[in-house]
Order: structure tokens, then sequence, then C-alpha cells
């Protein structure tokens, strides 16, 4: 029997997910696609991302091979059947998103607010979306993150601003840094609050 070429799955999105590659280290150069076979002929796939070491790098592959794997029955709606694959791994990284962009904007509360009763709610915040982000982040997660970590920063940034105004503190509101001051590795790790920074009176 003919066998089929090995078909080539193009997962749009993710970089190469690498479990074992050490999470603190910087990031090489990286192609945005990852390429990986799937040998629909002998029903042997090539190793993809396994579901317990990424989750999210996981969906991802599964919903293009799904798109990609031969189909005989008419009635089966593979297209959607992707998409709610895609969704359960994009919703996994919104959920990283979010308690990142919480985390920016606490932090920034706690370096640039002249306010002293909300500092130790804000540090249980940041405590909260640490321990959220530390169970779902995956290899491949980490390193969309940081391709977007200044965007998160600014958006933090933003919800940090609208609270110092609401609080009254302009000049502190007015000193938060447009540029991203933080390494991930340094938003995440544990126990770590910045000092608060003294400022000019707010009337």
């Amino acid at each position: 029997m003919m066998r089929r070429p090995t078909d080539v799955i193009t997962v749009r999105g993710i970089k190469d997910a690498d479990p074992a590659r050490d999470r603190s280290g910087p990031s090489p150069p990286r192609q945005r696609r990852l390429m990986m076979s799937f040998d629909f002929g002998s029903g042997l796939p090539m190793p993809g991302p396994r579901y317990q070491d990424d989750f999210y790098a996981w969906t991802q592959y599964q919903a293009a091979v799904v798109r990609q794997m031969p189909v005989t029955d008419i009635g089966f709606d593979r297209e959607h059947v992707a998409e709610e694959i895609e969704a359960l791994g994009r919703n996994e990284r919104d959920a990283v998103r979010r308690q990142i962009r919480l985390i920016f904007a606490h932090i920034l509360l706690l370096t640039h607010s002249p306010a002293e009763l909300p500092r130790s709610e804000w540090r249980d915040a940041i405590d909260d979306a640490r321990q959220i982000v530390s169970d779902k982040m995956t290899a491949s997660l980490r390193r969309e993150t940081e391709d977007m970590l200044a965007k998160l920063y600014a958006d933090g940034r933003n919800r940090a601003e609208l609270t110092l105004r609401a609080q009254g503190a302009r000049n502190a509101a007015a000193e938060l840094p447009l540029v991203c001051p933080y390494t991930l590795d340094q938003l995440l790790l544990e126990d770590w609050y910045p000092n608060a920074l003294e400022h000019s009176h707010d009337a």
C-alpha cells in the first residue's frame, strides 16, 4: 500500500514549546510559526507539545491537527471542534495576561502612591495574582508574555494612573514610568515588593 506523504502542520501564534528549557534564561530568536509533522499514512504523529507539559501549546497544536487530518464523516464539524480546542488554550493565555496587568498596576501603586491604608491590600492582590500565574504559566505562555510585556505594562500603567488620579495624587500619576522598568522574572518573584518613592505634595 502506498504511504501518504507526511503532512506538515503549521501552528500559528505559538513558538516552539520546550518544557525542559530554563524559564529564567533569555529567549533566543525564534520563528513565529511552529512547524510540526503528522504522518497520517502511518497514523503515527511526530512528537508535539504534551498535555502535561504545556497545555496552551498542546491545545493550539491539537486544533491544527484537527483542521488538517483526513475526515470521512461529512457530519464532523471540523472547524468548530478546532475552535473550541483553541479557545481552551486562549482562556489560559488571557487569564495569565489579566493577572500580569493586575500585578503591574499594583506594583506601580505600591511604588508611587502616597496612600498608606491600601498598601496591604495591594500586596495581597499581587500575591494572589502571582499564584494564579504560577499555576497557569507554561513555556510557550511565558514566551508570549515576554513578547507582550510592554503592552501589558502599558495596560497596567493606565489602570494605576486612573487609581492615582482618583486618589487626588496627580503628581504621582505624572511620575509613572512610560517604559516598563521591570522584567517578567522580577514581576513574578515571590515576596518581592517595590519600595515606595517620596513624592512632592499632591494638592
